[in-house]
């Protein structure tokens, strides 16, 4: 009698916001004090990520206006960079994420 082995794939990293715990309403916390921030300065939250794979902070994107400043963010921001024409500001626990044109 011969045995067949067959290769299995891990199963993919499920976000651990499927499930109510700390983690996860303290992400909810980050997000909501993040953007009543956000929109207080004036600055349009176009999307929200609660779990993004590639950081483990929730993720804001907003819609940059050329007549609304971000100067408050930037100064509140604890890191700030740039990638070509993505910017990211780490922001009450959360990144915030725009194109510049």
């Amino acid at each position: 009698m011969s045995a067949a082995l067959q290769l299995v794939k891990p199963a993919p990293h499920q976000p651990s916001l499927k499930v109510l715990n700390d983690s996860a309403i303290a992400h909810l916390a980050s997000l909501n004090t993040a953007t009543r921030q956000l929109r207080q300065w004036g600055i349009s939250v176009d999307k929200i990520n609660p779990y993004d794979s590639r950081h483990d902070s929730p993720v804001i994107t907003i819609r940059r206006d050329p007549d609304v400043s971000l100067r408050a963010l930037l100064d509140k921001a604890i890191t700030r960079s740039w990638h070509e024409r993505t910017c990211y500001a780490e922001f009450c626990g959360c990144i915030v994420t725009w194109s510049e044109s």
